[in-house]
């Protein structure tokens, strides 16, 4: 039979590693339920925040001129930074965004554009934790004809009031009783020829 010894407090060895681990156990618990706590809570943010982005790019794929479809595209970058795949589709996407041509090579254009945006998706999906088919991203996007209608009514108002400011610029000096002689409202088309 093995004999134990009284090593402190009265306590033999065996009941003091007991003790200790006891007391270890007390201290460390607590701080590793923190710590996995802290962990879980970040991890729900940054996919409540990628879930974000993902819902802001579906909810306006097909109206990219959406503030939020923008803020989405600049987002991603932020949100999907540990995402290589997403990254790369990003910079694909981007590229054809940005890719100025010709009028006649527009249409072309368009279409790769669109291929990217549905890659770019695609890939952000993943990213979340979702799947898609590239058909669904590329045929289901809605759009109201109302909402469309009024996007466009919105963009002619734009366009007009540089000929509004025109217009009351010379009833203005008329009104004062100048000779304002009449002029032609400049167009989208008229080209500027001198530096602003």
């Amino acid at each position: 039979m093995a004999t134990e010894h009284i090593i402190l407090w009265g306590m033999t060895d065996k009941e003091l590693a007991i003790q200790g681990m006891t007391l270890i156990a007390a201290f460390i618990g607590p701080l590793a339920a923190v710590l996995v706590t802290q962990w879980l809570d970040r991890r729900r943010r940054e996919k409540d925040a990628q879930l974000a982005v993902l819902k802001d790019l579906m909810g306006t794929r097909h109206l990219a001129g959406d503030p939020r479809y923008t803020s989405a595209i600049n987002l991603i970058g932020v949100e999907f930074a540990n995402h290589p795949k997403v990254m790369a589709a990003l910079d694909e996407y981007l590229k054809s965004a940005n890719r100025k041509v010709p009028e006649d090579e527009q249409p072309e254009l368009l279409k790769e554009t669109l291929a990217q945006q549905s890659n770019l998706i695609k890939a952000v999906m993943v990213a979340v934790g979702f799947e898609s088919s590239d058909d669904h991203l590329k045929r289901d996007a809605y759009a109201a004809g109302g909402l469309i209608e009024r996007d466009n009514l919105w963009l002619d108002a734009m366009r007009a009031w540089p000929q509004i400011a025109a217009a009351l610029w010379m009833q203005t000096r008329m009104l004062q009783g100048e000779n304002v002689p009449p002029t032609q409202p400049k167009t989208d088309t008229d080209k500027q020829t001198e530096p602003v």
